[in-house]
């Protein structure tokens, strides 16, 4: 029970381009929305970057 609170805790943030990226392929949507909690930490990694341009090429790099 535990467990389940604390995913309802957590409030997952996209970065703007991986929204983006969601909305252009939404099969990608799919796949990501699928994978287990510590699976998304890869959205850390995209976000971590300051420059769009870092972020957007994680994004393409991770989701090919």
């Amino acid at each position: 029970e535990l467990k389940d609170d604390f995913k309802q805790s957590v409030d997952l943030v996209l970065p703007e381009e991986l929204i983006q990226k969601m909305e252009e392929e939404p099969e990608l949507k799919k796949k990501f929305h699928r994978l287990t909690a510590g699976k998304r930490v890869y959205n850390l990694y995209f976000s971590s970057s300051k420059q769009s341009k870092t972020k957007l090429a994680r994004i393409e790099k991770y989701t090919k």
